[in-house]
C-alpha cells in the first residue's frame, strides 16, 4: 500500500509539509486512480461527516434548490485548465465530476516525463501532484459535496 500522499510516478520519496502537518509522500509504482481515491478517502475520512471537507459546512454547495447551480473557482479551475478540459481563456466553462475522473485516470498513469509531454499546460512544480490533485478534486466533488457523476457545474 502506498503512503498518505501519492506523487506522480518517477519521483523520489520524501515528505510534504503543509503548515504543521508533515506527510510521507512517494511515487507508487501502482499509482492508479482507484488506488489514489482509496488513499484519499481514507486520509480525509470521507466516511465521516463532510464538514471537514467543506470548511465546516460553509462551502457545501448550499444544498436543496441552491445546489442546482454551483460555481467553483481557483484550485478547481487551475487544475482543470492545466489538465486541458477547461479553456483558460473563456470566462465560463461547464464541467462535470466525470471530467475530473477522466483526467485523473489519465494523469495517474503517467510518469513525470510522460506528464511533461502529454500535459504541457501543467506547471512543472505541479507535475508531482497531478494525480493527487485531480483525484482530490474528484473525491471532494463526489464524496464531499455529494454531486452526481454527471452533475454540471460552472467555472
Amino acid at each position: 500500500m502506498c503512503p498518505q500522499v501519492i506523487l506522480t510516478n518517477g519521483l523520489p520519496s520524501g515528505y510534504l509539509h503543509y503548515g504543521p502537518l508533515r506527510m510521507e509522500a512517494t511515487a507508487c509504482w501502482a499509482a492508479t486512480m482507484d488506488l489514489t481515491i482509496m488513499v484519499t478517502r481514507h486520509r480525509y475520512k470521507v466516511s465521516e461527516l463532510h464538514h471537514l471537507h467543506t470548511f465546516d459546512g460553509v462551502w457545501n454547495g448550499g444544498g436543496g434548490d441552491e445546489k442546482k447551480i454551483l460555481f467553483v473557482s481557483s484550485f478547481f479551475f487551475d487544475r482543470a485548465a492545466e489538465a486541458g478540459f477547461v479553456d483558460r481563456k473563456k470566462p465560463v466553462a461547464k464541467v462535470k465530476p466525470s471530467d475530473f475522473e477522466e483526467a485523473a485516470n489519465h494523469g495517474c498513469q503517467l510518469s513525470v516525463d510522460d506528464a511533461k509531454t502529454t500535459c504541457p499546460l501543467v506547471q512543472e512544480d505541479h507535475l508531482p501532484y497531478l494525480c493527487m490533485d485531480l483525484v482530490y478534486q474528484y473525491t471532494l466533488l463526489v464524496d464531499g459535496l455529494e454531486l452526481l457523476f454527471y452533475y454540471v457545474f460552472y467555472y
